[in-house]
């Protein structure tokens, strides 16, 4: 692994020196028409360069303003991002109001689902709107971010009520000219942080053959000890413009996610005394620092790949098609200490455990526009298809010799057993490394059971390896369809909207390969009707409402062992869309949703021996509403300022769980808000000089997932976090560029709790470059 590093680490420098040579050699730029971006495509938003976008794809699958679209949409440009070290997917709730990490998978390289919530409800992230279109998102080779909020599941098939957030990937923008265009950027900062990150975009044959190539290497430390992560993103893709009226576009993602694990989450303990458990930051006298959880050498390897391929046709003046086939592969293995514990006066051991699961996720989809005008009204009507299949797995190893567990190593933190304090940090040589498991292999394979079978851990059979299978090997599948047909109508010069949806989502199986349960569901009708209009001559503020509605399969067990049935959702919402001249832009959203057959797992302590199964909820409840503007009263000001607000909680519970009716829901603060400001120097020699301000806020909110009798005060913290940025262009010949930006993030050094239950990051202070050609 070590020497793979190298050889991406010295690629992505040569491509960086490279891109600028070749940037030297390239010849002038001519006139802005002769460089016009040709896009064929109404699936396709014509252009993002900077950071206003103003078109989405994602409400209606074809392009649309935003403005004119009857629903709440919010888009967030590459531009954006990179100014503010938006580097991967946890990172988005700094921009996005309302939205919510419910775990920070990317950042810790923890490798599970990237999982949001939005409204109070989870959040589905996709890429280039397939589900679930990769596990893990890294912002190298992404364009833009649309976020959907609310149910939406005609466009998208099965789909968590919180909303959509679809990642849209880079493509080549062909040019009526033979050209690179691009960008290097070098960054470097505190806490070991390294970047080397590069974008070339070729058009290798006017208007028909393109290519490119973003790619980036990651490396940075935080505040906890032992603590790494490591990151490569490559993202090629080429669009090949058979026919004038027909492109083919090959897209490819490679994402290695190599981590040495921080225990970057604070310790819940009841203390002497109390009866309720506390979010302790300080770790039992520790400090936040402390990795005595996993010690140096804990790690996690986390590696990602996708491909796409896109087929659009304009088959007649009026009919486009489009056709997609995605395939998507992640597999993370994992290796940690586990079962001790150093808080008692005889310290349990801990042994060696090692994880491995993944997914092969793989669909199409086919869609076929019609685009007709009939006198005042515009009729744009998409007929499709969708297929999608996840194969997901899942094993667990765990040290053992000659039949019962080998105990690794055992943790002296001195522990005092009146105050259940520690009084010493741990030390490397308090850990000893994990010893080498031979019989890993990434095999899907639910027959393959190298080392053992979980349900009978054989005795010591291979002296020089004491791994054995512990838990699986664990496989589910889950294969479902969606047949859907949607209508954009705009009519009389834009002052009408009407979006209309009808779809069938089929769940074709659940299936688990060890116990054999399948479950086959009826297709479940989805339906979406949403409408704006208007209300003014000038034509400059548009009421909306929508309605929608949603449904998404769950691998949860009953204690019968049968498959829960889908959740499903619907919402509503309404407001006001204003572009009160060119400098304001206002949107204001009141909604009410609800989801209903809600799976939890339960943990059944009457049973002998305990068992965790999965219960339904009958019901959870948010109603709120959100507010987005943008104000640039000049060339060099720049405003923007988000806030949302819901008020949710469970309407119903299991005849069990009942004490959960009227909790509010979790890992989804009810408050949050964003504020930015740019203001741009006009003159003198700081000419072009962009400073920048702004802050994200959110409230606090219980932390435990399962919404536990006895976890009400596991909360997160209530903050306030304030950045700072600069950033100074540098003018070169042939329209090339050098720009320096400073970015210093959580300006006052808070430490805080985030809601997906893991500590803010403490200050960061990174510097970087861009060479623009």
């Amino acid at each position: 692994m070590k020497s793979s590093r190298r050889f991406i680490t010295a690629g992505l420098l040569s491509a960086f020196t490279s891109g600028a040579l070749l940037a030297q050699t390239a010849p002038a730029a001519s006139p802005a028409t002769s460089e016009e971006i040709l896009e064929l495509s109404p699936f396709v938003v014509t252009s993002t360069e900077g950071s206003d976008v103003t078109e989405s794809t994602s409400g209606t699958l074809v392009s649309r303003p935003l403005e004119k679209t009857p629903m709440g949409i919010s888009v967030f440009s590459a531009e954006m991002m990179k100014d503010l070290m938006v580097l991967n997917g946890d990172q988005l709730t700094k921009i996005v109001p309302g939205l919510a990490a419910q775990n920070n998978q990317t950042s810790e390289g923890a490798g599970g689902n990237q999982q949001y919530a939005n409204r109070g409800f989870t959040v589905l992230p996709r890429r280039n709107g397939f589900a679930p279109g990769g596990r893990l998102y890294d912002m190298t080779g992404v364009d833009r971010v649309e976020i959907i909020r609310g149910p939406n599941s005609i466009l998208y098939g099965q789909n968590d009520p919180g909303g959509v957030i679809n990642f849209i990937t880079k493509r080549p923008r062909l040019r009526s000219e033979t050209g690179v265009r691009g960008v290097a950027t070098a960054s470097m900062g505190d806490y070991s942080f390294y970047r080397a990150q590069t974008d070339f975009d070729i058009t290798l044959v006017p208007g028909k053959l393109g290519f490119r190539l973003p790619m980036s290497y990651t490396y940075n430390e935080r505040d906890s000890k032992w603590f790494s992560n490591q990151v490569v993103s490559i993202n090629p893709s080429a669009l090949w413009r058979i026919f004038p009226n027909t492109e083919l576009t090959f897209e490819y993602e490679y994402l290695e996610i190599e981590t040495g694990f921080g225990a970057l989450q604070p310790i819940v303990w009841v203390p002497p005394g109390q009866t309720t458990e506390v979010v302790d930051k300080n770790k039992r006298g520790l400090g936040r620092e402390t990795n005595y959880t996993f010690g140096p050498f804990s790690s996690a390897n986390n590696t990602m790949t996708n491909w796409t391929v896109d087929l659009t046709s304009r088959l007649t003046d009026h009919i486009t098609f489009r056709g997609i086939y995605s395939r998507n592969n992640r597999d993370r293995d994992q290796v940690t200490p586990g079962g001790g514990d150093p808080f008692r006066v005889t310290p349990t051991p801990f042994f060696g455990v090692e994880q491995q699961d993944g997914n092969e996720i793989s669909g199409y989809k086919g869609d076929l526009l019609a685009e007709y005008d009939f006198g005042p009204i515009k009729s744009r009507t998409v007929i499709g298809y969708e297929w999608n299949t996840n194969d997901y797995f899942f094993k667990e190893w765990r040290t053992f010799q000659n039949g019962a567990t080998l105990n690794l190593f055992t943790l002296n933190v001195g522990y005092d057993p009146v105050t259940r304090l520690a009084t010493r940090d741990t030390v490397a040589s308090d850990y000893v490394p994990f010893p080498k498991n031979n019989y890993i292999t990434n095999s899907i394979d639910p027959t393959n059971t190298l080392g053992g079978n979980a349900n009978s851990i054989p005795t010591q059979v291979d002296p020089n390896n004491p791994w054995r299978l512990f838990r699986g090997p664990q496989r589910f599948t889950s294969t479902w369809s969606n047949t859907r047909i949607s209508e954009v109508l705009s009519a009389y010069d834009d002052r009408f909207q009407l979006l209309l949806g009808y779809a069938r989502g089929k769940l074709i199986e659940n299936y688990n390969h060890q116990t054999k349960v399948k479950i086959e569901l009826p297709s479940t009708p989805i339906y979406q009707v949403g409408v704006g209009a208007l209300v003014d001559k000038a034509k400059k503020h548009m009421l909306f409402a929508n309605y929608s509605t949603s449904y998404a399969p769950q691998f949860l067990l009953d204690i019968n062992n049968e498959f829960l049935p889908p959740q499903e959702a619907q919402g509503l919402e309404g407001g006001i869309k204003s572009v009160w001249n060119p400098a304001l832009r206002t949107t204001l959203t009141v909604f009410s949703q609800k989801r209903t057959n809600v799976g939890r797992q339960f943990n059944d302590q009457s049973l002998v021996p305990p068992r965790t199964y999965g219960v339904l909820s009958p019901g959870e409840e948010s109603k709120g509403y959100e507010f987005e503007a943008t104000y640039k009263p000049t060339k060099a000001l720049d405003l923007r300022v988000g806030w949302a607000f819901y008020d949710g909680k469970i309407t119903g519970a299991s005849a069990t769980e009942q004490f959960k009716i009227g909790r509010e829901l979790p890992r989804a603060p009810e408050k949050s808000g964003t504020f930015s400001a740019s203001y741009t120097v006009q003159g003198g020699m700081a000419a072009g000089l962009r400073l920048g301000y702004g802050f994200t806020y959110k409230n606090d909110t219980i932390l435990d997932l399962n919404n536990g009798l006895n976890s009400l005060t596991r909360r997160s913290d209530e903050y306030l976090v304030h950045w700072v940025t600069a950033a100074k262009e540098f003018k070169l010949a042939n329209k090339h560029a050098i720009v320096v930006r400073l970015n210093v993030g959580n300006l006052f050094d808070k430490n805080y709790v985030t809601e997906g239950f893991t500590y803010g990051e403490y200050r960061t202070i990174r510097l970087s470059t861009d060479y623009k050609f």
